[in-house]
């Protein structure tokens, strides 16, 4: 396998940042809830601002898979404010370029986040939501210890298409 690194993106590299996460959401326009337009339509503030380390500002953290210099992969975690949730992080934008799927990077990600989660923000729960069509995806969360809690029915809209979402969790204690 290639020599993969986890890492937290620099500020100064949002371009590259941007640029993944157009990739996947014009990729994979069924594990995205925003369109290529949308996002092309951010402000460079708030690509810089995704990348902020300290979570306290943002409340997300966000790693990235690189290979050899090039983005290959993303994850983000986000965590809640609010006293009542905020025990819960939410993962989102899992996803590895084509040519690096079946490595093992989308597991390294998520575990490098959920570690993060449970180690320096004290999370107690891991949830999200995955597309029912993304069956390679459903698996690697069922290994990694999520269960299904339930579907969300027409949750994603892409072209003419409504497709439903599958609602998961992790407890990590």
């Amino acid at each position: 396998m290639e020599d993969i690194k986890i890492i937290q993106l620099e500020e100064s590299r949002w371009q590259e940042y941007k640029a993944l996460r157009i990739l996947a959401v014009t990729e994979s326009p069924e594990a995205f809830s925003k369109t290529p337009e949308e996002e092309e339509k951010r402000t460079d503030e708030m690509w810089k601002s995704r990348l902020e380390k300290d979570v306290t500002k943002n409340m997300v953290r966000m790693y990235f898979a690189e290979s050899a210099g090039k983005l290959v992969g993303m994850i983000n975690i986000n965590f809640h404010r609010d006293e009542k949730i905020k025990h819960i992080g939410e993962i989102g934008s899992v996803y590895v370029i084509p040519e690096f799927r079946g490595k093992g990077i989308s597991k390294k990600l998520l575990e490098e986040a959920i570690s993060f989660a449970k180690q320096e923000v004290n999370i107690r729960k891991v949830v999200l939501e995955v597309t029912v069509t993304q069956v390679a995806a459903v698996s690697l969360y069922e290994k990694l210890g999520f269960r299904n809690v339930g579907v969300l029915k027409d949750e994603l809209k892409v072209g003419d298409q409504y497709l439903d979402h599958t609602y998961m969790e992790k407890l990590l204690y």
